[in-house]
């Protein structure tokens, strides 16, 4: 359920406000996990909801989902509900005890961690405490979660912009973007995105 939060409705970008970007996420809530997919090296993107075909010719075999997450600034963690592994990339572990093994997305995009189809069953927001920026938690039903934790830009050289810790394209022609930090906004995909720094 969505509450208050009407998803058509545009938030420029504001710092804080946790309650707010955990109602902008709850349109995830019952979309049913499609499938993981690596974009750039190191980048992955979550597909979620209904499967929609790409209009450019070179993508059409490509399609994606209808709630598309994109992780390129955070380290993420998915422990499988199936047999509580879980996969590493980008800045590694997350939690030192962990009895997860890291993997590739290519190898971890042929894998099942989570069964396709299950649905999200939570999701929300966390103020990390390492790096300052929204973390994120999703669960889904069999019993699967995805945790990302937002992690220091090293790449960086002066001048560029710092990636998002992710982003959320919907198919309410809305594009929500957390971080770098504890700025976010939720503005119309079809614009320009800005960085938030």
């Amino acid at each position: 359920m969505i509450g208050t939060f009407n998803p058509q409705e545009i938030i420029e970008p504001v710092e804080g406000m946790p309650w707010l970007l955990n109602d902008c996420l709850q349109q995830l809530i019952g979309q049913p996990f499609l499938f993981f997919r690596e974009t750039y090296p190191e980048e992955l993107t979550v597909h979620f909801g209904t499967p929609m075909q790409r209009a450019i010719p070179k993508l059409k075999d490509r399609p994606r989902g209808s709630f598309v997450l994109s992780v390129s600034g955070s380290a993420w963690h998915i422990a499988s509900g199936e047999n509580g592994s879980g996969w590493f990339t980008r800045s590694g572990v997350i939690d030192q005890n962990s009895r997860s093994t890291g993997t590739t997305l290519t190898v971890m995009e042929k894998q099942q961690i989570v069964r396709p189809g299950s649905v999200v069953i939570g999701v929300e927001t966390y103020i990390a405490s390492e790096v300052p920026g929204f973390g994120l938690i999703v669960d889904f039903s069999d019993r699967s979660r995805m945790v990302l934790k937002p992690t220091p830009d090293h790449d960086v050289n002066d001048g560029e912009e710092l990636l998002p810790d992710w982003e959320l394209l919907t198919p309410n022609a809305r594009f929500l973007q957390a971080g770098p930090g504890l700025k976010w906004a939720y503005t119309p995909s079809d614009q320009p995105r800005k960085s938030l720094t």
